[in-house]
């Protein structure tokens, strides 16, 4: 199978990329950061038909899930060490 960045599906491809890049932009993602994941997440949604914004709406899930897990760490890290925290709530 040839990559999905050559011949007829490299011009849809993108705008489909690009129209998922949008999505996380208008969600407040950070695109720059997602490096690889990004790629990895567009090439399986648009192989399997899937809306940019369900795309998008993956990843910004994922996303916050992960944020939502660091913060958590951090608060329990800072309370080990006799620092009252409030949880984090987003």
């Amino acid at each position: 199978m040839k990559d999905i960045n050559e011949g007829l599906f490299k011009d849809k491809y993108q705008r489909y990329k690009d129209a998922v890049i949008k999505c996380l932009k208008y969600r407040g993602i950070n695109t720059f950061m997602l490096g690889h994941k990004l790629e990895a997440y567009c090439r399986d949604f648009f192989l399997d038909n899937m809306s940019a914004d369900d795309c998008a709406t993956t990843i910004a899930e994922q996303e916050m899930v992960k944020e939502n897990a660091e913060m958590n760490e951090a608060i329990r890290i800072m309370r080990e060490h006799g620092y009252r925290v409030r949880p984090y709530k987003k």
